[in-house]
Order: C-alpha cells, then structure tokens, then sequence
C-alpha cells in the first residue's frame, strides 16, 4: 500500500522517466514492496527537523543516520527516504529525497513489537549507505516538496482506517462488524445501538469523504489540505469502532481472545501513524481555515544552529 498509494503517485509527479519506468511497474504488479523512511527519534511531528545526512562524492551519495517507525521495513525492497544535504540552510530547504534498496550494504533493520503483537514499523540505521544520483527523487533541496506530496498522497488517498477503499454505492448491507453485534444479541442494549449507529454513519462519510478525494485525483487535481481531514475522521471512526465492539462484549470483552482484541490494542496508534491528530488540527487551522499560524523561531535560521534550540 506504500507503493501504492504514497510512493507511486508521488513518483508521477517528481520522478524521472527512468524512475518512472524502473519502479512503477513493480510498484503496480506488486513484486516490489515499499517502505517510507521520514520519522527520525529527533523529526516526528516535526519532520523538517531530520538528520540523517546525505553527503556528496564523485560516486554518488552516502547515507548516514536513523529512521523510526518505518512501515513494513522489514520485507521492503526499496525505501524512500529524505535526507540533509545542506545543514547550513534553513531546515525546509537543505532536504533531499533518496530511494534506498533496502538490501544495500549499510542498511540495518531492527523490527519494533508494538502492543498489539505486530512488528509492523522498524527502526532503520543507515551506516555510510550508497546511493546512486540516479536513484535522487526531485532536485537537490527540494525534498521538503516531495515530501509534501508524499504525505498528501496518504492522507488524502490511503484508506487510513485499515480497510479497503469501497466505490460509492458499493455498501448496501451493513458491514461485517455490525452485522456480527446484531447477530450476537449485543445491540438490543438501546445505548450500544445508538453508539454502534452513530460509529455506522461516520464510516460512511469517511467513505464518501474518500471516495470525493479519488474523483478528485482522477480529475486531475493534486491532493490538498482537506486530506488532513480525512486522516482525522478515518482515526477517529477506527477507534470509536474498536471501542464499541470491545464494550459490546460486557466482561469478555476484557479478554485477549474477544473478537475486535488487536483492533482495540491498534486503535490507539491511528491517532499518531501518519501525522498525530494535533498535525492535522494545525493544518486545517492554518492551510484551510485560515487562522493566524503558530509562532515559529526555528524556520529561517540555518538548521545547524535552529537545532539546538538557538
């Protein structure tokens, strides 16, 4: 789904023709998975703040640094990754965006077991890595761009709820997870019902709301603000759903072997993975409504001295 939905159409946009032809077909096909290599233990919600560094010779790139919570590391074959090339620059404008294979010499990959089980995300050290300047995605400087349309692409095109995109029109039964509370007897709780409703409806306008950002897409247009409203709503319906189906079971639902178990244990995470709730609050503030921005003393000073805070 990286591939797919984040790293595809961001090549389209800021690929080569030969990047274009190298990796979107493997991309389509399946063949060759995808990884996005941005958070860093010091560049989070603040992502600008990265420092893995890229440093320039006569052979191409090195890569030097660590990335966190790097989805489906583990089995990628290739993973874009933004990197400094300039710390003598304000910080938006000294990236560059990389493809990395993840087989290279230098790469390390240590899985990260998450609550619910799942070793899901990784951390990834990237020790003198060899990056071919062919493999660079969009001008040197410029990632701070690229990455923009990446997460774009995720939060406005990427089912960010954990479940398959469906066309509208397409539902016209309830979903599986209604239908089992019904089936068990657990909506004839007047309270439970109404919750299980209201979790129904919201799930149906993130569908529209997504369904209106891939029409959006095949018209032409390029993924805007309004995606961090859709990653807002899709988290919001995840967890209110994992909630209701975990209080449905009354005291069993205590138990780890209760329908819904890793859901409820996953839930928490949807508000972080992918730019945390208070991200998006902030983007739709500024980008959307237009609301005054957040002081910022960190954006104009070169990031060798912004990063420690002076």
């Amino acid at each position: 789904m990286v591939g797919l939905y984040l790293v595809g159409p961001s090549l389209l946009v800021h690929g080569t023709e030969d990047q274009k032809k190298r990796w979107l077909e493997p991309i389509a096909d399946g063949s060759a998975i995808w990884c996005q290599m941005f958070s860093e233990p010091s560049a989070g919600s603040d992502l600008a703040n990265v420092a893995t560094r890229a440093c320039r010779d006569a052979a191409g790139w090195l890569l030097s640094g660590q990335k966190v919570w790097t989805s489906r590391a583990a089995y990628a074959t290739w993973g874009m990754c933004l990197a400094r090339t300039d710390p003598e620059v304000p910080k938006h404008h000294g990236l560059t965006m990389f493809v990395v294979k993840m087989d290279a010499p230098g790469v390390i990959i240590r899985p990260l077991r998450q609550m619910n089980g799942d070793m899901h995300f990784s951390e990834v050290f990237l020790e003198d890595v060899r990056v071919s300047d062919a493999d660079r995605v969009g001008e040197v400087g410029e990632g701070w761009q690229v990455a923009l349309t990446v997460l774009a692409n995720e939060r406005s095109g990427m089912p960010g709820d954990g479940r398959p995109a469906r066309p509208v029109g397409a539902r016209t039964d309830a979903p599986a997870w209604l239908a089992e509370l019904a089936a068990d007897g657990a909506l004839g709780d007047d309270v439970l019902r109404d919750r299980a409703i209201q979790v129904y409806v919201s799930e149906c306008v993130a569908d529209l709301t997504e369904a209106r950002a891939v029409a959006n897409a095949r018209a032409g247009h390029a993924p805007g603000p309004e995606g961090s409203g859709q990653k807002l709503r899709a988290a919001a319906v995840f967890r209110q759903r994992a909630e209701l189906i975990k209080d449905a079971r009354g005291l069993d639902g205590l138990l780890s072997t209760t329908p819904g178990h890793i859901e409820y244990l996953t839930a928490p995470s949807m508000s972080i993975r992918g730019g945390t709730d208070e991200i998006q609050r902030t983007v739709i503030g500024e980008r959307i409504l237009g609301l005054e921005r957040e002081p910022r003393l960190d954006r104009d000073p070169p990031w060798s001295r912004s990063r420690r805070g002076s």
